[in-house]
């Protein structure tokens, strides 16, 4: 599987506040995983770790520039983005264009290749 690109989110039934969150997918070998870092507010870096025969994932947890907050409301969108990305079990690429990851507790997100 190769999700190494950039990609924004296009649809995300759970949480419509991440529409257009542009995602930067990086594979790293040594660790076999998945680096993802975006911006909400803060910048943020995950690496979820993937099986390819089961696909299960596991997440490091995220790390963050720790700026703060215009309003309550941006700091619910980051917090609520970071547990999704905590949770990532499953990274599905549909066409070489078209990515969904789904996590452990049943949300999922869909996301398109960004140029």
């Amino acid at each position: 599987m190769n999700v190494v690109d950039n990609w924004t989110i296009v649809k995300s039934p759970q949480y419509l506040r991440f529409n257009g969150i542009m995602i930067k997918t990086g594979y790293d070998q040594s660790l076999d995983g998945v680096a993802i870092d975006a911006t909400v507010v803060n910048h943020l870096r995950c690496f979820v770790k993937l099986n390819p025969s089961t696909n299960p994932g596991k997440s490091s947890g995220c790390v963050s520039t720790l700026m703060g907050f215009p309003n309550d409301e941006l700091r619910k969108k980051e917090i609520k983005f970071i547990e999704f990305i905590e949770n990532i079990q499953k990274m599905t690429i549909h066409n070489e264009t078209y990515l969904i990851i789904e996590t452990n507790i049943a949300e999922q997100i869909e996301l398109i290749l960004t140029k």
